[in-house]
């Protein structure tokens, strides 16, 4: 293969990319185009202009999957996107007010925090899970939630930005026996031991966390909690590591899923 052969494939490859993907917002460009943020597990969170009519653009709401076609003659340029809609969230949820928030809430997240094109694979897929557990009635009571989903959703988007927390052994003695609480600081797990003298100061380690880390590991000393507690815990690193280096609060949408959250009962 030639030199000038082996020029253009690199070039085309770059120029050209075909991707499943969720759409965090649409926004309106002139008469006939939006311009589209999806999050896709190759490429990343990434923009491009989509041409549509009116009556098409109705289809492109937050949370839809999509099959997405990328192209653009440079990569640092916008590009245009050719998306086909294989499923659809809002409508399954229009009249539930928490499920919606949780979607706004997720997709704003996403969009907020992530580095342009950066891959996360597994986000993606723990963004999925969400968006299946919001469009699926469970039992009464039953702890395989949407809000089950919603929490470790933002678990693993602070895991992704480096912020994870660490259940494995106290942070303090690094014994792995009667971790009940976080740490605050360091979002590391403590011992009922060692966290004693500062209970106060500590978040108790919540059952419905320690399963997002270790599914198998059922522990009955741990106490039932509702998701607006375990929000809060997730609440204070999004805040502390994240938000507060972006200079901005939470948004406001996450904030009013945690209002909306506070008379949930227990998960158990």
């Amino acid at each position: 293969m030639s030199l000038d052969s082996e020029l253009r494939i690199l070039y085309s490859t770059h120029m050209e990319w075909k991707d499943t993907g969720i759409l965090l917002s649409a926004r309106q460009h002139g008469e006939n185009s939006l311009i589209l943020r999806l999050f896709t597990p190759g490429h990343g969170l990434h923009a491009g202009l989509l041409r549509a009519s009116r009556r098409q653009r109705n289809q492109f709401q937050p949370g839809t999957l999509l099959e997405a076609t990328w192209k653009a003659r440079l990569t640092e340029h916008l590009g245009t996107f050719q998306c086909e809609v294989t499923k659809t969230i809002t409508g399954h949820i229009l009249h539930d007010s928490g499920k919606l928030l949780a979607l706004q809430s997720a997709c704003l997240l996403i969009e907020t925090t992530l580095a342009e094109r950066d891959p996360h694979p597994e986000l993606y897929n723990d963004f999925v899970t969400l968006l299946n557990a919001l469009t699926t009635q469970h039992a009464a009571g039953s702890n395989a939630s949407w809000k089950t989903a919603y929490l470790h959703f933002e678990l693993s988007l602070l895991q992704h930005l480096g912020f994870g927390l660490d259940l494995s052994e106290c942070a303090a003695t690094g014994t792995t026996e009667n971790l009940v609480y976080i740490s605050p600081k360091t979002g590391r797990a403590v011992s009922l031991e060692a966290g004693a003298p500062y209970k106060e100061k500590l978040f108790p380690l919540l059952e419905v966390i320690k399963q997002w880390q270790q599914p198998a590991a059922l522990d009955v000393n741990l106490p039932p909690s509702s998701p607006h507690q375990a929000l809060c815990i997730t609440t204070h690193f999004l805040q502390q590591h994240v938000f507060t280096a972006l200079g901005k609060p939470l948004p406001d949408i996450r904030a009013h899923l945690l209002d909306a959250l506070a008379s949930e009962p227990s998960y158990a």
